[in-house]
């Protein structure tokens, strides 16, 4: 799995207790909290903080060696070269977004158009 553009990196905002916290694909990125570069993913067992390796095409991600994994909560991404450039797509608290876990992380999943593949869970059982 590959990241979309090599010259643009992925930026994902969550949040954790009172705070927002920004993510990132880009090598050796420091958010400058104690999460570190790490999403919450929502496994069987429960909430599980896995690093974020990046993107992947949704389209890649039938195999059955890739784990299907909600992240959430999801609240914000973009694209862009550096986490100050570019605007965010901004999500609801609720919703949570398609991604996949392998042995380095949690991969974010987009749709065709370069969309994370995301749904709202508010009327959904957690």
């Amino acid at each position: 799995m590959t990241d979309n553009m090599p010259d643009e990196f992925v930026f994902v905002r969550t949040r954790y207790n009172y705070g927002s916290f920004v993510v990132s694909s880009e090598p050796g990125y420091k958010n400058g909290s104690f999460i570190g570069n790490k999403l919450p993913v929502l496994l069987k067992q429960g909430y599980q903080w896995q690093p974020f390796c990046g993107v992947v095409q949704d389209s890649e991600v039938s195999s059955p060696t890739y784990h299907k994994v909600a992240i959430k909560p999801f609240i914000g991404f973009k694209l862009s070269s550096n986490e100050i450039a570019g605007e965010w797509q901004d999500y609801c608290f609720h919703t949570r977004a398609l991604g996949v876990i392998d042995q380095h992380g949690v991969w974010l999943c987009l749709d065709r158009e370069g969309n994370p593949v995301t749904w709202c869970a508010i009327n959904q059982a957690v």
